[in-house]
C-alpha cells in the first residue's frame, strides 16, 4: 500500500514539475515574442510630399517613397 502511495507522490510531483518547466518556457518566449512585434514598429519607408510643376500654371501632388534603411 505504501508503494502505491508513493508512485501516485511521484507522479503528481512529475506533473507539478513539468508544468512549471512549461509556464517558464512560455514565459521565456512570450518575451521573445514582444521583442519580434515590437520590431514590426519600426518605420523601413519614409514618404515625402512633393507639388510637381508641370507648366502652364498646372502642379499636380505626388508622394515619393525612400528606404528608411540602408544607404
Amino acid at each position: 500500500m505504501t508503494i502505491s502511495i508513493l508512485k501516485v507522490l511521484l507522479i503528481i510531483i512529475s506533473i507539478i514539475f513539468l508544468l512549471s518547466l512549461y509556464s517558464i518556457s512560455f514565459l521565456l518566449s512570450s518575451n521573445n515574442l514582444t521583442i519580434i512585434l515590437a520590431q514590426q514598429d519600426l518605420e523601413t519607408t519614409k514618404y515625402r510630399d512633393l507639388v510637381i510643376d508641370l507648366g502652364n500654371g498646372v502642379k499636380t501632388n505626388a508622394q515619393l517613397s525612400i528606404p528608411a534603411v540602408g544607404n
